[in-house]
């Protein structure tokens, strides 16, 4: 592989080490005691009843307003790393409920793997660098944050219904739960390379009320915190509507605070332009599909889960991947353990995702002699694991 390629095969692993603060998230968010088994993302997903959760959430009108709209990513950080616009794609797609969130890095060889056909056509290394991409869609369900109550921020827990990084045998353990911020805020001042700078005072959501650190760019955000109702309610009965968009930015920080009392990430969205009636006009569809049980009694394979979200201007697509091999390499897995005992090595590190994908294709992770498993059905498990499909597109 080129040295690109290599720094490529990082980009998953740099992501998630900002998102979890370098590991701080995990070792500060205990089960149990910060959050409930059902606050996690694949909960629902894993006992495949998102359909009726999801309209149980509705009927019951838990949305939100405060971020509806398209969004870009222009600094993503924590752990002492930052990830920005200019090494990865964002698009953030948010109506009162559901969301598609799709990340592509700006390294992927995409004009290299347009020439190829469909995934079997693809080299492993091919599929591996493919495998570095993110697109997940689910429902944002929102909820006063009891720490900053006065403040009127609003904590966001999402839970995923199509997911590029979900295995049922490795869930997410920890939530994807978050807070918003959409207040003015002060220019952060630039630090080193060697330490980050905060202030002493701190603002109403126990943030310091500035920050610094050397690279970042200046947290320059304008906003409105205007609770609104939902345009489409006010026209149902008779109001009027002032026609403004919501904020134009705001900041996403993690619920879990490190020792120091900072959120151990934090991401700044900016909607994506064309701005115009991104709060005004948004539709969220979901594919209805036939139970798999049904269709496997006729003999005809489980229809895959969809969703499409259109704000403003803006429309993205997830179309989720079929798990029948990515299924049949874990029964393997469990035969193969079965038959070689002590002589069975799994890999080092196991999980979902771009981890997953190396660990049936790399031989680092899917050490063929341990494993027991043939290379065919490996080969085969990451093509359908990769089938997962993300578009976005601008009216």
């Amino acid at each position: 592989m080129s040295t690109t390629d290599q720094k490529l095969l990082q980009w998953g692993s740099t992501q998630g080490h900002i998102l979890t603060g370098g590991g701080i998230l995990e070792a500060q968010s205990i089960p149990g005691v910060h959050f409930q088994e059902e606050h996690l993302a694949h909960y629902w997903l894993k006992k495949r009843v998102t359909k009726q959760i999801l309209r149980q959430w509705l009927d019951r009108n838990f949305r939100s307003m405060s971020i509806v709209g398209a969004w870009d990513r222009p600094l993503f950080s924590g752990g002492w790393v930052e990830s920005t616009k200019h090494d990865t794609e964002s698009f953030n797609l948010q109506t009162p409920s559901i969301f598609i969130d799709m990340r592509i890095p700006k390294l992927r060889p995409t004009a290299q793997i347009r020439t190829r056909e469909n995934l079997a056509s693809c080299s492993d290394d091919e599929l591996r660098l493919l495998a570095r991409q993110h697109c997940f869609s689910g429902y944002s369900f929102p909820e006063p944050d009891k720490s900053i109550e006065k403040s009127g921020a609003l904590v966001f827990t999402r839970h995923h219904i199509i997911d590029w990084n979900y295995h049922p045998a490795f869930p997410r353990s920890r939530p994807n739960r978050w807070w918003v911020q959409t207040k003015d805020v002060e220019n952060g001042k630039e630090g080193t390379d060697s330490f980050k700078e905060f202030s002493t005072v701190r603002d109403k959501f126990n943030n310091p009320v500035s920050a610094g650190h050397a690279g970042s760019p200046r947290l320059n955000s304008r906003a409105s915190n205007k609770v609104r109702t939902c345009p489409a309610i006010l026209r149902a009965q008779g109001l009027p509507w002032n026609g403004k968009e919501g904020t134009d930015s705001f900041k996403e920080f993690s619920t879990v605070r490190d020792k120091f009392n900072n959120p151990v990430y934090m991401e700044r969205w900016e909607r994506r332009e064309p701005k115009a009636q991104q709060q005004g006009k948004y539709l969220a569809l979901r594919k209805v599909r036939t139970c798999p049980a049904i269709l496997r009694a006729q003999g005809l394979p489980p229809q895959k889960d969809s969703v499409l979200v259109m704000v403003g201007q803006h429309w993205l697509l997830a179309i989720d991947r079929d798990y029948s091999a990515v299924e049949e390499h874990a029964a393997q897995v469990e035969r193969c353990k079965a038959s070689l005992g002590s002589s069975f090595v799994a890999p080092k590190a196991q999980g979902g995702g771009p981890l997953f994908v190396d660990n049936l294709l790399s031989s680092e992770g899917s050490a063929n002699a341990s494993t027991g498993v043939e290379y065919a059905l490996r080969r085969r498990a990451a093509e359908d694991y990769l089938s997962l499909e993300g578009s976005y597109s601008c009216a």
